[in-house]
């Protein structure tokens, strides 16, 4: 397995550093390479913890569109396919904001189709953050109660942000035709939390 980092339109091929002058964002392409096909490979950072806390390190896999917060996940595992080609990465480098909570705005819920069953609906969900936060999303009923987690928790950068839900509970079913509270917490990097609900409307079951 060999690693480098790729420069638009070097002809050097690939490099072992790269040095940017410090201050705002910064991203670098890096290119993942493997003569073995069908295996796993890890890539994994076992110096995080000398990162300034005021920058925030994410790496994104352009096969699959996965991102992941390098402070939050120690490693990241992908196979090299049949054909054990370049898998391309973005490592991405942003200053964080630590002067206050995140903000949760433009909650918005669609249902937008078919997820395969009778019943069954995929729901679009957007929303907006004011900063670069890990994000936990969840559907309650009007008690309270936890119906269904969508997803793990994900990282989530200042802007605009979406993600899906089937429409089914934790325990695979539909839900009924109701009203629910679609539940989003936000997390920054220095541990505060907050909390924006949204009701919205299930039909058609």
């Amino acid at each position: 397995v060999s690693l480098g980092i790729v420069r638009p339109n070097s002809l050097a091929g690939v490099y072992a550093q790269d040095l940017q002058p410090i201050g705002g964002a910064k991203s670098w392409e890096v290119a993942v390479n493997t003569d073995q096909p069908n295996a796993d490979v890890t890539l994994s950072w076992p110096d995080i913890r000398n990162l300034p806390r005021n920058y925030r390190l994410t790496l994104t896999d352009k096969t699959t569109g996965q991102t992941v917060d390098l402070r939050h996940q120690s490693s990241y595992q992908f196979n090299s396919g049949a054909n054990a080609v370049t898998r391309s990465m973005t490592l991405t480098a942003r200053p964080t904001s630590f002067g206050g909570r995140a903000i949760i705005t433009n909650v918005v819920v669609n249902a937008s189709g078919s997820a395969g069953g009778r019943s069954a609906g995929i729901f679009d969900i957007s929303y907006t953050t004011s900063q670069d936060v890990r994000v936990e999303a969840s559907v309650l009923n009007f008690g309270g109660r936890v119906l269904a987690s969508i997803g793990p928790t994900r990282a989530a950068a200042v802007g605009d942000n979406r993600l899906t839900w089937n429409g089914r509970d934790s325990q695979g079913r539909p839900l009924s035709s109701g009203t629910y509270i679609l539940q989003l917490r936000a997390i920054t990097t220095d541990g505060d939390v907050t909390r924006e609900v949204r009701p919205f409307l299930v039909t058609g079951r």
